[in-house]
């Protein structure tokens, strides 16, 4: 089986005519090898070339004139404002004097202080009221660190 597809290709190869170059393919090739010559020698003389441009003669002046011009100090406010801060603080004493003023349960033990009293009035609050008094506490101290932060910055 091998032999016989050898033997079909040789004749196939037989029949074949003989490919012929072009009149001028020489010619041709060496006008593209030449062309390739030229323009790789116009590249290394370019690139040999100093194009690096020293900067301008008042060029250092002029960045430092927009540097001092964009350092204007930064004025910081802080996030609670004053109103707000007095809102805060009028809301909790309002939340505590409830708290204090609540019914509560006579006590029999005479030397129970006014505050254990109001801590133990906490744990009959429902659960939200605790968690936002937490949240925001936690709010107001991380405000405070910020402004604490810019301020030592500043």
């Amino acid at each position: 089986m091998k032999a016989n597809k050898k033997d079909v290709f040789k004749r196939v190869l037989k029949l074949a005519p003989a490919d012929k170059s072009a009149v001028d393919f020489t010619g041709s090739v060496m006008e593209m090898i030449e062309a390739d010559a030229a323009r790789e020698a116009a590249l290394k003389s370019l690139l040999q070339q100093p194009t690096t441009d020293g900067p301008a003669f008042n060029f250092t002046a002029s960045v430092m004139a927009q540097i001092t011009a964009k350092n204007q100090p930064v004025v910081f406010r802080p996030i609670i404002t004053k109103k707000a801060w007095y809102a805060i603080s009028a809301v909790a004493m309002l939340f505590l004097l409830l708290i204090g003023f609540s019914n509560s349960p006579a006590h029999t033990v005479t030397d129970q202080s006014r505050v254990a009293d109001l801590l133990k009035q906490v744990d009959h609050l429902p659960s939200i009221y605790l968690m936002a008094i937490i949240a925001v506490g936690v709010l107001l101290f991380i405000d405070y660190l910020f402004t604490q932060r810019k301020a030592k910055t500043a």
